[in-house]
C-alpha cells in the first residue's frame, strides 16, 4: 500500500490553478449540505452520513494543539475503493509569533481504514472557510449581482483567500480594502500579493480591474464611511470588542469568521439586530457550535429558531426577511468535515497532475 504526501508547495501549486477553486467550492457545497441533513448519531444498523466526534485539545507551554477527526461517507465512493472519507486534522495555535497556524490533515479510505495521504493544511483552513463564505454570498442574488466593494478585517491567510475566492465568484467587485491595526510586513506582503493576483493579465482581458488598498488604524469617521458604503464585509480577527459600530446599508453581506469563544465579539449587537430585521434569520455553518461558541450570538441571546444553517440554505431553505433586501449575516466557526472534503479535493487533483510524493510499500 502506498500513501501520498502533499507539501505546502504542492498545495500552493494546486491553488494557483483556477480549476481548483471550482472543485473546492463544489466540495464545500456538498459537504455542508450533507452536514445539515445528517443526524451525526451512530446506530447499530447504519452509521450516519456525517460523523464528527468531539475534538481533543492538548496544551503545551508554547501552543495549543487541536485534534479533529471526522467522517464523510459521500467521499468514500470517489476514486473507487480508494476513495477517502475519514480524516483527522491537527492544527496548532502558537502562543507567540505571527506565522500562521501549522496544520496537517491525514486522510484514510473508508473501506478498511488504510492511510491514503498526509496533506499540509496550513492554507486549506482558510480556503475552505472562504469557499463557505462565497457560497453564502452566492445565495444572496441582491448581493452577488451588484456588489462592488469588499472590506476585510485581518491580514492573514483568511483575508488572502477570502479576497481571492470571493472576487473569483463575484466578478462585479472593484475595490478591496484591508483594515488593520498597524502596518506590518505581513500586511504589505498581502497587499502586493492581492494586487498581482487580482489584476488582469495580458491573456485575461475580460477580467475587471480591481484596486487593493489598506486602511491602518482608521479614525472613527473614516471607518464609519467605509462600513456604510461596503457591499461585503468579512471579519477575521480574535477581537473581544466590536471592530466597527455601523450601521451598514441594506443589501450588505457580513461574514464573521474570527470569533470562536464567548468572550470574542467582532460586531455589536446593533448590527446583529439589523441582520434579524423582519424575521430574517442569521446564517451559520453549525447551529449547535455557533450558539455555544460565538460571543456575538451568545450575548444577543440568539435562539435556535433565529438561525438557519448554510447547508440548509444551499438545499433550498429560506433566510426569510422582507422583500426589499436587508443586512445578511453569516457566522462560521468551522466544521471538521470541511477539512476532510478540501483535503480530498487536493489529493484527487494532485494525483491527476502527478503532484506530491508517493511513499510505496508504506504498509
Amino acid at each position: 500500500m502506498s500513501i501520498t504526501i502533499l507539501t505546502a508547495s504542492d498545495i500552493g501549486t494546486l491553488l494557483a490553478d483556477p480549476v481548483t477553486l471550482h472543485e473546492a467550492i463544489a466540495s464545500q457545497r456538498d459537504v455542508l449540505a450533507a452536514f445539515s441533513r445528517s443526524t451525526n448519531v451512530v446506530t447499530e444498523t447504519e452509521p450516519p452520513e456525517i460523523q464528527i466526534p468531539h475534538r481533543t485539545t492538548l496544551t503545551t507551554d508554547g501552543c495549543t494543539t487541536l485534534c479533529m477527526p471526522s467522517r464523510v461517507r459521500g467521499l468514500e465512493g470517489k476514486g473507487g475503493n480508494q476513495g477517502t472519507g475519514i480524516g483527522v486534522k491537527v492544527v496548532s495555535v502558537p502562543r507567540q509569533g505571527d506565522a500562521g497556524l501549522p496544520a496537517t490533515t491525514t486522510l484514510f479510505e473508508g473501506k478498511e481504514g488504510n492511510l491514503r495521504a498526509v496533506v499540509n493544511a496550513r492554507a486549506l483552513t482558510a480556503v475552505r472557510n472562504a469557499c463557505a463564505s462565497a457560497l453564502f454570498i452566492l445565495s444572496l442574488p441582491t448581493v452577488r449581482n451588484s456588489a462592488t466593494s469588499l472590506v476585510l478585517f485581518g491580514s492573514g491567510a483568511q483575508a488572502k483567500y477570502h479576497a481571492l475566492v470571493i472576487c473569483a465568484f463575484v466578478p462585479t467587485i472593484r475595490t478591496v480594502t484591508i483594515v488593520a491595526r498597524r502596518q506590518t510586513e505581513r500586511l504589505l506582503s498581502l497587499i502586493d500579493d492581492l494586487q498581482t493576483s487580482l489584476s488582469p493579465s495580458a491573456t485575461q482581458k475580460e477580467t475587471p480591474t480591481r484596486s487593493v488598498r489598506s486602511l491602518i488604524a482608521p479614525s472613527t469617521e473614516d471607518l464609519a464611511d467605509l462600513i456604510s458604503s461596503a457591499d461585503i464585509i468579512c471579519t477575521m480577527t480574535s477581537s473581544t470588542t466590536p471592530l466597527f459600530s455601523g450601521p451598514v446599508k441594506p443589501n450588505t453581506a457580513i461574514v464573521l469568521i474570527g470569533s470562536y469563544k464567548p468572550t470574542m465579539h467582532e460586531i455589536p449587537g446593533s448590527i446583529l439586530a439589523q441582520g434579524m430585521t423582519d424575521g430574517r434569520k442569521l446564517v451559520v455553518d453549525s447551529r449547535e457550535a455557533c450558539l455555544r461558541e460565538a460571543g456575538e450570538l451568545i450575548d444577543a441571546q440568539v435562539r435556535e429558531e433565529d438561525v438557519v444553517e448554510l447547508g440548509q440554505v444551499l438545499s433550498g431553505a429560506s433566510i426569510g426577511g422582507g422583500p426589499d433586501g436587508g443586512v445578511y449575516i453569516f457566522k462560521s466557526v468551522g466544521i471538521s468535515v470541511q477539512d476532510v472534503a478540501i483535503a480530498d479535493v487536493m489529493l484527487r487533483l494532485a494525483e491527476a497532475h502527478g503532484l506530491g510524493t508517493v511513499i510505496h510499500d508504506y504498509d
